[in-house]
Order: structure tokens, then C-alpha cells, then sequence
């Protein structure tokens, strides 16, 4: 039982009080600051004289009273939220965000950040975060595009980043609505710094690259083969390899998409992982360690990409060929062999056929057969 039920504390009747706007008042104790307080009405439906009567016919009991306060501190805390300064509340977002984004992203979206609050300081210094508009974004991707040389791409980037931000904010309750919902973005043009490689080139670097460095060129095959992502296959383990339904592990604690998933294995491959002798060590070892064969420590994340490209560089490829441009051959390779688009977009783990037919576009091989054969002659 609380303590105070039985006690009667001071108290001044409600009164509708007349003015540009009305409101009731009245006061009440509270026992966390020792004395009156006052309380003001001002929800329209709410203030009229028979709301007084029914207020003071509770309140002539003596016993009511405000239990530490929590009401008002209620009040100020959802005021502070709402007058708070963008750029506290964006760190604040940054800040929580933090639990559920992997070290690149967080990285990306802690520049994104920084740079539009600085933006903010210097020219919208001590601007509200209710206050923010379509027009202070625009001013601020226009500004730096011109400035830093930035594509289209990296603008609608940041502007996406920010607003997914200020949409973590909207749900904590700092902001009504997120202002920079269904903001412009800009068309990207098909970007080609990642190319796929051509029968010739693939038998070229194959002559050089498993000779020289084999565990480089096991990383190439699984890129090709499984169309996972270098970061991804570096933290490979052998027990993450099904032989007995042809399936990898990918844990989510790898996959950049943040969720377990599993992919085929070719018979290539899983060839290739027997005869390299592999299962022959324990299973909980890295497949790539760092010593050149499995072992209990990988690679770090940009030595393949390096050891890649000091190669791919040595035998005259253009920049746009990277060690990643393995999974896009390998991607382009199963479409143009009449692999289905739908066990493709499953094989890349995308969320839908419409991120992998973008994705075949800008390869350059997503098109129609029927088309291009079975057209009737005019």
C-alpha cells in the first residue's frame, strides 16, 4: 500500500481561466519538490465548466498529489525532445544506430554526419531539429557535390543516410514527421568500376595467379563461383562447408546483409576445396588463413584486395578490374549459360528479382533472348 494514500495534502481548486485562450488551473501537491504545483488544461474538448467540476469534486478529498513528480518530468522530458538541436539529435541517432549496423556502415554513416552537421553550424547555427526542411538538405547536397566533386551516387548517399537517421528519430519521438521523406535523388548513371572478365582474361590471370599465390586463387573461386563478397569468404571456416547438400554457411556476423544465409556449391568448387585438402584440418579453422593454409587466425580485411592488385596491375588490367570483379563474372557467366534470374537473386542473396535485374544491367547482360532471336521480320 503507498504510503501516502491516507494523507491529505494541500491543494487550490481547478478554475477555468478566461483569456486570448482558455485553460483550467489548479494545483497539487508534490511530494517529490515539498509543495504546490501547478497544473494547466488546455486540450479544447477538455476545458469547459463542467471539466472544473468534475476536477474539484476529486480534488476536495486532500488526498490527491503528484507521485515524485512524474508527470511533469514527463512534460519536460518531452519537451527537451522537442526542442532539441539537429545536431544533438543526429548524434544521438548515429549513437543508437550503432547497435544494429556493421563497421563499414557505421563508419559511412558517422561521415555522413559529421559533414551535414558542420554544414548545420556553419550556417544554420543552433537550428531545431523540427526546424529541419527539403530546402536545408538541398542547400547542403548542392553545396558539397560542387565543392567535394561528388556523383550523383554519393549525393543521393548522403541524403539517404541522414533521413534514415531522422527516421530513427521520428520513432523515439524527437520529431512528428521526417521532412526529408521522398526527397529527390539524382540518376545515376551505370557506373562501370567493376567489370566482369572475358574468357581470354580469366585464362590469363588464372595461368598467373595459381601459381604464384594458390590461396589467392581460391579466394577468386569462391568469388566466382558463390558470388559472396571478398570480406565475406576471407572469414570462411571449413566447417561452414555442407559437402552433404552442397550448400556454404554464410552467419550473419559476416554477411554484409547482417543475416545467416546459405548458398549452392558448384561441383567446381567443391572439387577444388577437396582436392586442396582442406578437411583434412580441423573444421573450426579459417579456410584462408593467414598463414597460407587454414589456421586459426584470417587474413585482414584488404590483404587479398592488395595482393590482387599488385598482380592484376603487373599484367596490364585497367583500375575498373578489381579482385571483386570475379563475383560479377560470375554472376554474368550463370546468366549468359541460362542459369534462372530467380536462382541467381537467391545465389547473391538479394531481397527481391528487381535488385538483381539492376544489378545484370549494369553488367551489361540482362536482356532478352526471344528478342533477339524470335523477332518477326518487318
Amino acid at each position: 500500500m503507498d504510503e501516502n494514500e491516507n494523507k491529505k495534502f494541500p491543494y487550490k481548486l481547478a478554475k477555468l481561466v478566461e483569456g486570448k485562450r482558455k485553460y483550467i488551473e489548479y494545483w497539487l501537491w508534490s511530494i517529490e519538490k515539498n509543495k504546490l504545483v501547478r497544473i494547466r488544461i488546455t486540450q479544447k474538448d477538455k476545458v469547459n465548466e463542467l471539466e472544473v467540476i468534475k476536477l474539484n469534486k476529486k480534488i476536495e478529498k486532500g488526498n490527491i498529489y503528484l507521485l515524485s513528480n512524474s508527470e511533469l518530468a514527463q512534460k519536460e522530458r518531452e519537451k527537451n525532445k522537442t526542442n532539441i538541436l539537429a545536431v544533438d539529435a543526429l548524434e544521438l541517432a548515429l549513437e543508437n544506430s550503432k547497435t544494429r549496423m556493421r563497421g563499414k556502415s557505421t563508419n559511412s554513416y558517422k561521415t555522413h554526419v559529421t559533414l551535414f552537421c558542420k554544414f548545420l553550424n556553419d550556417n544554420f547555427e543552433g537550428i531545431e531539429l523540427r526546424n529541419l526542411d527539403t530546402t536545408i538538405m538541398e542547400q547542403f547536397l548542392n553545396f558539397y557535390q560542387k565543392e567535394k566533386n561528388w556523383s550523383a551516387k554519393t549525393r543521393n548517399t548522403y541524403s539517404q543516410n541522414i533521413s534514415t537517421l531522422v527516421t530513427d528519430l521520428k520513432k523515439l519521438g524527437y520529431i512528428r514527421e521526417n521532412p526529408f521523406v521522398g526527397f529527390a535523388t539524382q540518376k545515376v548513371k551505370n557506373s562501370s568500376s567493376h567489370r566482369a572478365y572475358n574468357a581470354q582474361q580469366r585464362q590469363i590471370l588464372k595461368e598467373k595467379i595459381s601459381i604464384e599465390n594458390p590461396q589467392l586463387w581460391l579466394m577468386c573461386c569462391f568469388l566466382f563461383y558463390t558470388f559472396a563478397r571478398p570480406n565475406e569468404v576471407r572469414q570462411l571456416k571449413i566447417s561452414y562447408i555442407e559437402l552433404e547438400n552442397n550448400k556454404i554457411f554464410i552467419p550473419a556476423h559476416i554477411a554484409k546483409n547482417g543475416k545467416d544465409g546459405r548458398v549452392d556449391m558448384p561441383v567446381q568448387l567443391r572439387q577444388l576445396l577437396i582436392d586442396s585438402k582442406i578437411f583434412d584440418y580441423p573444421s573450426n579453422l579459417y579456410i584462408l588463413g593467414k598463414e597460407g593454409n587454414p589456421s586459426n587466425e584470417c587474413h585482414a580485411r584488404y590483404s587479398f584486395s592488395k595482393k590482387y592488385k599488385i598482380i592484376k596491375d603487373s599484367l596490364g588490367f585497367e583500375s575498373a578490374f578489381t579482385l571483386y570483379s570475379w563475383k560479377h563474372t560470375g554472376v554474368s557467366e550463370a546468366y549468359k549459360n541460362g542459369v534462372d534470374i530467380l536462382e541467381i537473386s537467391q545465389q547473391c542473396r538479394h531481397w527481391d528479382l528487381n535488385e538483381t535485374r539492376t544489378y545484370l544491367r549494369s553488367l551489361g547482360v540482362y536482356s532478352s533472348e526471344k528478342i533477339k532471336n524470335n523477332f518477326p521480320t518487318l
